[in-house]
Parts: C-alpha cells; structure tokens; sequence
C-alpha cells in the first residue's frame, strides 16, 4: 500500500514518520531493528486504519537523537512528542509497539493513560525474572543475533538488510545507519529493558492485547503472563505458533488480522 512519508521534529532532531490508509489513527511503532523498508504487517494494518508509524530516535527513518536522551523519561517524553506531533495531536489513538518499544508504550498507558483507546503489545521488554531471563542481544555480534530475533532469517534481511542496487558509498551509509541504530536500542535497553516498569502497569486502564511468538528466543513467552498479572484489567493475549521475537515479520497478515479485531472490538466497547 502506497504511503506518504513527513518529517517530525523531536528534542531537536528529526524523525521520518510514514503513514498510510484511513480512519481511526493507529500509532505503530518498531523495536529491535527499527522501520524496515517495507512491511506487510503496515500495508494489512492501513486496510482497515489509519496507521503512522513512527520510528524512534536514532533508528532507521531518524536522525541521531538517541545520543540526547539521558535516561527513560527522556525515552518516554520523545515518544510523546513524536506522536503527538505526527498525528497532529490526535488523541486518544490506538497503540501497537514491538520488541523494545513495548516497555515505552506501557509506560505512556501508564502515565498518560487519556491518550490511548487501545494498547497492542508484541513480544514486549520491560519486564525481568531472575529465574527466567530475557536473553542480552548484545552479548553477541549483530549478525550472530538474527537467528535468535526471528525464525525466518531471509525475511530479516529483505527487511533490515541493504539492498543490492546500492552503490559503494550507499552501502557505507547504511551500515552507518544500521550500527546507530543498534547503538540506540542498546541505549534504550540495556541490558534487558527492565527500567521499573511492573510498579506501574496497574495505571494502564484500556484494553491490551499482547502478541507473541511460541519460540522467542529473546523474550520468553512466559513474559506475557507476567503483563497480564501487573495489568490487571481487560488483556487478551495470543500465541503464534513457531513465531519467533520478530513475530510481526514472520507472520504480518496473521498479526495484523488479530490487532486489526482487536482495535474494532475497543472501539465498539467504548462507544
């Protein structure tokens, strides 16, 4: 699906912003890997809304921005200005936030709960146990993580990776771009997202849906039912079978399908 591309300007940076399709606005936002290329989970989500993906600092689509933000509340108050400011301050919104962005999406439902009417979360960070750690990503060089990010390695690099029309120089550019951000989600995560977040996940008062693939090696699946404990109101949770972390990438028509029914059940129940 054809879409626009706008720059929004976020703590003196700029980000590129993508949006697509009609209706209710849907805040989209990536995690590990940062905005691919392409991505048929986007194209299955416009179908039905209005989706604006946003990027976040420092990832593919921005500027570097992440070396400006000292600690999670600058993280979290770069999220907030970065929707605001690309949906043009159309709130509530539906949220849907991947990987590492899951842990800053349940902190805006925490601390800024008006602003949303639905909450998405797919194989999200932000949580830890001891007994059952979220494996560190950066314990291991950036091509020895892919196997363990997504079970369809090929999709990663159609996604993520250069393309082949790219000239020396171009190619250049986009490892530049492609270790920032990695340098960005480190600096966001490390080393495994867990920034305090279950003392507030109570305060998320709107309905979420978490996603997660059966075999994530990054984040065990048996973290979703530790949100669904700290959440404590209406959470759906649904297990995709032989999905890895990157769940959304591996089956984007299935995810879509899910958070698509799931948005329009919110909608319906808040009316």
């Amino acid at each position: 699906m054809a879409s626009k591309q706008f720059d929004v300007e976020v703590n003196g940076s700029v980000i590129r912003a993508r949006e697509a399709g009609s209706g209710s606005p849907v805040v989209l936002i990536y995690g590990y890997g940062g905005v691919p290329h392409t991505s048929r989970f986007e194209d299955a989500l416009a179908a039905s809304h209005r989706v604006i993906t946003i990027p976040l600092p420092g990832q593919q689509g921005s500027d570097r921005g992440h070396d400006k933000l000292h600690s999670p509340l600058d993280w979290v108050t770069a999220t907030l200005d970065a929707i605001e400011r690309a949906t043009g301050a159309e709130v509530p919104i539906h949220l849907v936030a991947q990987s590492v962005s899951g842990m800053l999406a349940g902190e805006i439902g925490a601390i800024n709960p008006s602003w949303l009417r639905s909450m998405t979360l797919i194989a999200p960070l932000g949580l830890y146990d001891d007994a059952n750690p979220p494996r560190n990503p950066f314990a291991e060089a950036p091509p020895h993580r892919i196997p363990f990010m997504t079970q369809k390695p090929d999709l990663f690099k159609a996604a993520y990776g250069a393309p082949e029309t790219l000239s020396a120089e171009e190619l250049r550019e986009h490892e530049v771009i492609a270790y920032r951000a990695d340098e960005a989600t480190a600096r966001l995560m490390w080393p495994f997202g867990d920034i305090g977040l279950k003392r507030r996940l109570h305060r998320i008062k709107v309905p979420v849906q978490i996603i997660w693939g059966s075999a994530d090696e990054l984040v065990p699946p048996a973290y979703a039912s530790r949100f669904v404990e700290g959440l404590r109101h209406l959470v759906e949770v649904e297990l995709i079978e032989d999905g890895g972390h990157l769940v959304a990438l591996e089956t984007p028509e299935r995810c879509a399908a899910l958070v698509n029914a799931f948005i329009d059940k919110a909608a319906a129940s808040a009316r």
